[in-house]
């Protein structure tokens, strides 16, 4: 997938929460401000995968192509970044290594969006005809798809293009969605 690809998808998993229940609903009074951080947080994550590519489109980015060229002499693309295991444990070192900000209004709910970004780039790749390779390596070393092999597409094919239309779509609903659940339209127009 693409960059663009990424981040929609990402985003789009990620707010699918906001179509929960009021109760249990993680994004119910989320300022507008966190709600930007939080798209910002989106981007970033749902692009770190590909930091084992040099040429992608984060790796070219200060100070990201530091960490790029460096991974790029230990694993190949879709190698490490790309396996579910190594996923978890960053994420795991990350929440430990953040500690002392846990306490921070809305920190949970941004780094659970953190997470899904991460992992929906991951299965982004699962749906292309390359597949994961070793995604659940040491436990397996077969290459993982997510859909049947009928429904894998090309990299840049049309099939991306109109895939990330519909993804688009569906996001911008979720955002409104969002906005209405929050009442920020009535907000803004206060300002």
């Amino acid at each position: 997938m693409v960059y663009k690809t990424h981040t929609a998808t990402s985003a789009s998993l990620s707010l699918l929460p906001v179509f929960l229940p009021k109760d249990i609903n993680p994004f119910i009074g989320m300022p507008i401000d966190v709600f930007l951080i939080m798209f910002s947080v989106i981007f970033i994550f749902s692009l770190l995968p590909d930091l084992d590519e040099p040429g992608s489109f984060l790796s070219q980015k200060f100070p990201f192509y530091f960490v790029s060229f460096f991974l790029s002499l230990f694993t190949t693309h879709r190698g490490l970044t790309h396996n579910f295991i190594f996923s978890i444990v960053f994420f795991l070192f990350l929440y430990a290594v953040t500690l002392p900000i846990h306490h921070i209004e809305w920190f949970h709910t941004i780094f659970f969006v953190a997470f899904i970004s991460y992992i929906g780039h991951i299965i982004g790749d699962s749906m292309t005809i390359g597949g994961i390779k070793r995604a659940f390596y040491p436990f397996s070393k077969s290459t993982f798809w997510i859909i049947p092999k009928s429904l894998r597409f090309k990299t840049q094919s049309l099939f991306e293009s109109f895939l990330l239309l519909f993804i688009l779509t569906f996001l911008s609903f979720e955002i409104y969605y969002f906005f209405m659940i929050n009442n920020t339209f009535n907000k803004l127009l206060s300002l």
